[in-house]
């Protein structure tokens, strides 16, 4: 079996060291710092050589007090004396000076279109690609880049090469020139050139807060919401924390999916980009604001369809299926809201909408009241008609009695029927009277 490479693998691990020697960073940094170093020293080794050959009359008098000189060949002496002479080392000038030339215009270069403040800092990051000299160290806790006020850091601004050190609940997007390359989370590494800080995500539960919205009914009328809370996460991956979603050794889970769409479904808005905030608050805002558009004041007040309150008809869209998607789509998870309280802009509507959901009490007591008017009547008619048969009985009574004894007479006539109707009158007017018993 022939285990000899083929021309395509040797021609790809020499671009791959062409790549390493021009763009690597670390290991091959020191290894052009030494190969400059050796590229400078063959540079003086030819030189010395030209001049050697030139003026073959330089003697080395300063090794001729060294016992040992006496083994080694003149010629050989005079090269080695002519090297690390003043006369050999110049020529260290020939590379040298357009590599500090290229470095002082590269630090220029880099300052300019960076718009960096300092040109020490620009020169800095130049050393760092170059020769890995001095790489920067950027932390990240709590979703923030740690820098002190007016601090400049190459891995902020520009990026790699450098090293990122990121606190537990925090993750953090990077891009390449040309598409996302990774997302980090707790922990030390390093940041090659070419790769940046896209965007920082605070893994740790968020509160969201609205004091106040307004929106308009399907009636026309402006409806205020007061004082809504919210809190939210990043959506948790099972490949960290399995389908409990958090554990002890996992407490802050994150799917890369999550933390992309947190970072590129965000609006451009005239200050800038959206806030991941400011994103996730419109997303609850919208939900809730969209109820009140589609719906009569009726049921923005007492919910609709029989629904005991407004409050359960909104939890039952936000905690539905839709609106979690929606919110997926920014990479939030909703862990619990509020939705505050409504009122009016117009005293005057509140005003007339109790005086409409007043009416058909109104009404029904009206109702009530005049069927008890009636009932009274009736019973004051029915006792009347009583009283007066009552009556009439008690004459005819009395009238017959009068004339079965014989006493019925002209003037006695008058005498029994007013005796007759005082009787029965204060007969019925003791049933009004107060019982001194029950007092």
């Amino acid at each position: 079996m022939n285990t000899r490479p083929t021309l395509s693998q040797r021609l790809w691990r020499l671009r791959s060291f062409r790549n390493g020697f021009l763009e690597g960073d670390q290991g091959w940094g020191t290894f052009r710092f030494v190969a400059g170093l050796a590229l400078g020293f063959l540079v003086v080794l030819i030189g010395a050589a030209i001049e050697y050959f030139l003026y073959t009359d330089i003697s080395p008098t300063y090794l001729e007090m060294t016992p040992l000189i006496e083994y080694f060949p003149a010629s050989l002496l005079r090269y080695i004396s002519l090297v690390f002479s003043l006369a050999g080392l110049r020529y260290l000038l020939i590379p040298f000076i357009p590599l500090v030339v290229a470095i002082i215009f590269g630090a220029r270069y880099i300052q300019d279109i960076y718009e960096l403040k300092s040109y020490t800092f620009a020169m800095r990051y130049m050393l760092a690609c170059l020769f890995s000299i001095e790489y920067p160290l950027l932390r990240i806790n709590n979703g923030k880049r740690e820098l002190k006020p007016g601090e400049e850091n190459s891995l902020d601004l520009i990026g790699g090469p450098g090293f990122v050190f990121i606190t537990p609940g925090s993750a953090v997007l990077f891009e390449s020139m040309t598409h996302p390359s990774m997302v980090l989370s707790q922990g030390r590494y390093f940041v090659s050139r070419y790769e940046r800080i896209s965007d920082i995500v605070d893994l740790t539960d968020q509160h969201g807060f609205i004091e106040k919205k307004t929106a308009m009914s399907k009636d026309g009328i402006m409806v205020t919401v007061h004082d809504i809370h919210f809190r939210y996460r990043t959506v948790g991956g099972r490949r960290l924390a399995g389908v409990t979603g958090r554990s002890p050794q996992f407490p802050y889970p994150f799917s890369v999916k999550a933390i992309r769409n947190i970072a590129y479904n965000r609006q451009i808005r005239k200050d800038g980009l959206a806030s991941w905030s400011s994103v996730v608050s419109g997303r609850v805002e919208g939900e809730i604001l969209n109820y009140i558009r589609r719906s009569r004041l009726d049921d923005v007040i007492t919910g609709r369809d029989g629904e005991a309150s407004v409050r359960e008809a909104i939890r039952g869209e936000i905690m539905g299926v839709s609106f979690r998607d929606r919110l997926k789509d920014v990479g939030a998870e909703l862990l619990w809201f509020d939705i505050g309280h409504f009122n009016f802009e117009e005293p005057q509507v509140e005003e007339e909408w109790i005086n409409v959901w007043a009416a058909p009490w109104l009404g029904k007591a009206e109702v009530t009241r005049a069927q008890g008017d009636i009932q009274r009547q009736v019973h004051v008619d029915l006792a009347r008609a009583e009283a007066q048969a009552e009556l009439l009985s008690a004459l005819v009574d009395a009238l017959e009695k009068a004339r079965l004894e014989g006493d019925l007479n002209k003037e006695a006539l008058p005498k029994l029927f007013l005796f007759k109707v005082s009787h029965v009158l204060e007969g019925m007017s003791r049933a009004y009277l107060p019982n001194p018993d029950t007092e």
